[in-house]
C-alpha cells in the first residue's frame, strides 16, 4: 500500500465515523517531467510530483467542500497525517453548515458495469529512460535548425514534457472509480533573420 492509499483509508475511516448523510472523495496523483534544450545542451530540467485531495460532504441537504494540494505526495499534510486529514474533513463539514439546502443534492450511484478506461494512458511511457527523453528535446532543436541553417539564428523553448496522472473517485453510495492518464508534449520557438529583419515561429504538439 502506498502513501496515497493509506491517506484514502484514513479519510474513509474518519468520514464513516461522522454524523453526516454522505461524502465524496476525489484524489489526483501526478508526476511531471520537463526538459528544455538550448545550443545542444540541457538548459532546463525539472521533475516533480503532486498530490491533490478534495472532499464533498452532504449533511441535512447541505453540501460542504474542502481540499488540499501538495508537491510532496509522501507528506501532503504539514501535521500528523490522520490529524491533517481530519482537519480537512472538518472544514468540509463546517462549510456545509453555511450553505443553502437543496433536496436534489446527492452523489453518483454505484454503476452496474464500470465504464472502460478512456484511451488516454500510454503504459510504455514509464519504461522510457530519462536519457532518451532528454535526447528528444535536443533532436527537436537540431531539427528546427536544420530546416534553414543560414537564416535560423536562434532556437528557444525546444522542450519535451510529460505528465502521468491517476484520478480516483470514491463516495458513500459505494461508487469507486480509478483510472490513469498520460500526456506528452513538445514545443519549440525559432527565430529566423535575414537582411536585418527577423521573424519568430512557434509550434506545439501533444499525445496521450
Amino acid at each position: 500500500m502506498n502513501d496515497a492509499d493509506e491517506i484514502v483509508d484514513q479519510a474513509l475511516r474518519i468520514l464513516q465515523s461522522q454524523s453526516i448523510d454522505g461524502y465524496e472523495v476525489y484524489l489526483d496523483q501526478s508526476s511531471h517531467f520537463y526538459v528544455e534544450s538550448k545550443d545542444g545542451k540541457v538548459d532546463t530540467l525539472q521533475s516533480s510530483h503532486s498530490f491533490g485531495m478534495a472532499f464533498r460532504i452532504l449533511n441535512r441537504q447541505r453540501m460542504g467542500f474542502s481540499y488540499i494540494t501538495s508537491s510532496n505526495p509522501s507528506q501532503p499534510f504539514q501535521e500528523n497525517a490522520p490529524e491533517g486529514v481530519g482537519r480537512i474533513i472538518e472544514d468540509a463539514i463546517n462549510s456545509a453548515e453555511v450553505t443553502s439546502t437543496d433536496s436534489c443534492f446527492d452523489f453518483a450511484p454505484v454503476l452496474k458495469d464500470l465504464p472502460p478506461h478512456p484511451p488516454i494512458f500510454d503504459e510504455t511511457l514509464e519504461r522510457v529512460p530519462e536519457k532518451r527523453k532528454i535526447e528528444k528535446a535536443k533532436l527537436l532543436e537540431n531539427a528546427a535548425r536544420s530546416v534553414d541553417p543560414k537564416r535560423i539564428k536562434k532556437v528557444r523553448k525546444a522542450s519535451y514534457e510529460e505528465v502521468l496522472s491517476r484520478i480516483t473517485l470514491i463516495n458513500s453510495n459505494g461508487l469507486q472509480l480509478s483510472y490513469p492518464s498520460t500526456l506528452t508534449s513538445i514545443s519549440i520557438t525559432a527565430v529566423a533573420e535575414e537582411s536585418g529583419e527577423s521573424e519568430v515561429g512557434w509550434d506545439f504538439d501533444f499525445s496521450h
